[in-house]
Order: C-alpha cells, then structure tokens, then sequence
C-alpha cells in the first residue's frame, strides 16, 4: 500500500473504527480487485478488534450484524481474562490444537515454506509480513546467518488445523527439521520442540553469551532453553 493526502472519488474507504464495523480480515474477504483506502490509525489496528482472526473461533457469532451494533464495543476480549473463566480440560484441548505459530524465513523459501505448512497444519488464512534482517555489528539472536541484510518474511499461522488426526508436536518438529537447514527462525513466544543444540544452531547466542558472562548471571538467570522449553 501506499499513502495518499486524500483518497480518489472512485476510492472505497473501509470503516474499522466504530464499534460496530465488521472485522478487518472479514471485510478483505468480500473484495476481489479494487483500491480501499483506511485511515492510518484504523490500518494500524485493523487486525485489533478480532486478534488477527482468532476472535473468530471464541465468537462464531461475533462478526454478525445484530452482535456488533448491540455488543460490539466489547471487543477485542481480554483473552487472559477468558482463559481465567475456561475449565481447565477445555484449555488444555484448545493448546493441544490451536496453532499460534510464527516462522521467520528468507524470502526465496516462501513458496516451500507454504507447501510445507498446508501439508502440516492446514491453516488459514495465513499471515505474511516481509522483513529486512538487517546485519548489525552486534549479533542479535534474530541475526541474519550472513554478514550482510536478508530479506525475510513472517509466516504466521494462527487458527484451528484441518490436517486430519493433527498431533501439534510431531507438525512442529517437522516445520522445524525444515527450517533448520534452510537458515530460518521459529518465534520463542510460541510452542515448539527445538533442544539446546538445535536453538544454538537456529539462533545467534554470539551477544547473549558474551553478556551473560560479563554480568555473570549463569548461575542467576535461566536460559533461553530452560525459559521457553515445552515438556
């Protein structure tokens, strides 16, 4: 996309500030071809009142017409208030098939990358967000595996799997064997199975060892392994 002072007069403009307009990625569905022009704040948190698509799944109602003009203003949900009220035995079947998984991966594996991921989560819609890893002369943990910027794009799958008999670990560990090699990047936020040997080998430790050393904070502070480490 691309700013503009105004837009045209043949120009459609999207409404997502008002309580009671549909969801973003609810809107873009209805569009096949065109120019839409949105309000720079309403573009920032366009993906805001439904979590990206998320909401979707804990409201199947939400985007209705009758719920947003009379309960709209509610959302987007405190989702760690929601969570608070869930009964444990349902949590616990939510985490164990609800993917919320994001891959940071050059640009040129895109179109493997989304093979991969249909064949293994079955996931949609998809996120995609390129990415400039730039090369810094401090190596940060999302360094680029090279001395110069690569161009990386965020692959995000955030839904439920329509992978027949889906097992979330055996879909991670493979996305992952794939990614190791191909010089890409699994966000720490989310679930995934990777051992020590294999977050050093994915991950720039380079700067994060040398600091831990100096403070002297091993015998302190946890690892990055031990810190985001599943089962």
């Amino acid at each position: 996309g691309s700013y503009v002072d105004a837009p045209d007069a043949s120009d459609e403009i999207l409404s997502l500030g008002k309580w009671h307009d549909p969801w973003f990625f609810k809107q873009v569905q209805e569009k096949k071809e065109g120019v839409v022009c949105m309000r720079t704040t309403e573009y920032l948190h366009r993906h805001s009142k439904s979590i990206f698509w998320e909401l979707a799944y804990l409201q199947p109602w939400g985007n209705t017409m009758f719920f947003r003009y009379l309960l709209g203003w509610i959302n987007p949900l405190n989702i760690a208030l929601v969570k608070s009220y869930q009964p444990e035995w349902t949590m616990r079947y939510y985490c164990n098939v609800n993917v919320i998984q994001d891959y940071l991966i050059p640009l040129t594996e895109l179109k493997p990358m989304l093979d991969l991921g249909d064949d293994s989560l079955g996931v949609y819609p998809i996120w995609l967000c390129p990415y400039l890893n730039k090369h810094h002369e401090v190596r940060s943990i999302h360094h680029p595996h090279s001395d110069k910027d690569e161009m990386y794009i965020d692959v995000g799958y955030y839904g439920l799997p329509s992978v027949v008999n889906f097992d979330m670990k055996s879909a991670l560990r493979r996305i992952e064997d794939w990614l190791l090699p191909r010089k890409g990047f699994v966000m720490l936020y989310a679930l995934h199975t990777l051992g020590e040997k294999d977050l050093r080998r994915m991950f720039s430790f380079e700067a994060y060892d040398r600091v831990r050393s100096r403070m002297g904070s091993a015998s302190i502070f946890p690892t990055i392994d031990e810190k985001v480490r599943v089962g």
